[in-house]
């Protein structure tokens, strides 16, 4: 039983630091920096997760069930521009927070990952686009979103709003949320503004010392 026990207590560290790892280093991090996060040695690693494969559908499975959950649930949403806003939301905050994830269902990076891995990314994200592309359409028919914008619009705006959160930095973590609300008036042509994007114009501009001090820390600008 206490060998169990201790089993257990090592698959949960290795997975705790395993998330933490994909999270910062994305798909090409490495078995050992995970078992050297975990504070076990590489073979206990490896017996618990064989490949490299394994890790990454252990960690990140849990969260791409949770995104394909959100999308179901954005669509149970009354008001069809509120659940396009709670995928949206999510999709940014889910992204900025694992890399690993992003690359998964964006699949920008493969990294010689097996095609079991692959194909599992492949289905993962095929879910997720079906669920976005019901959201896009719902809020074409409701009236509430232009029909210039399309899915594949997404994983664009998504990518923008990610970028306004790392051009922060420490200086300003929010700035993906006054973007958004920048943004999103700009795709209700023709109608009133939505009371909910008030929550996202409340943030305010960068201040010009918090502009400079951002510029300053990027590499070959603002310089």
């Amino acid at each position: 039983m206490a060998l169990r026990a201790d089993a257990a207590a090592n698959r949960e560290r290795l997975l705790v630091a395993a998330r933490e790892v994909f999270a910062e280093d994305g798909l090409e991090s490495t078995m050992t920096e995970v078992a050297r996060r975990a504070g076990v040695g590489v073979g206990t690693l490896y017996r618990r997760f064989p490949t490299r494969a394994d890790l990454v559908l252990a960690v990140a499975g849990q969260r791409v069930a949770a995104l394909v959950d959100t999308a179901e649930r954005a669509l149970a949403e009354e008001d069809a521009w509120e659940g396009f806003l709670l995928m949206l939301r999510t999709l940014v905050d889910a992204f900025g927070e694992d890399r690993a994830l992003r690359e998964l269902i964006m699949q920008t990076k493969d990294d010689g990952l097996p095609a079991s891995l692959a194909d599992e990314a492949r289905v993962s994200a095929d879910r997720l686009r079906a669920g976005i592309a019901a959201l896009v359409a719902r809020a074409h028919a409701d009236g509430g979103l232009t029909e210039r914008f399309t899915p594949t619009d997404v994983p664009v705006l998504v990518t923008a709003l990610l970028a306004a959160r790392e051009f922060g930095g420490d200086v300003r973590d929010d700035l993906d949320r006054r973007l958004v609300g920048l943004l999103l008036d700009g795709l209700r042509p023709g109608l009133p503004a939505h009371a909910g994007h008030e929550r996202f114009l409340a943030v305010p501009p960068l201040e010009p010392a918090e502009l400079q001090q951002i510029m300053r820390a990027r590499p070959g600008e603002g310089r």
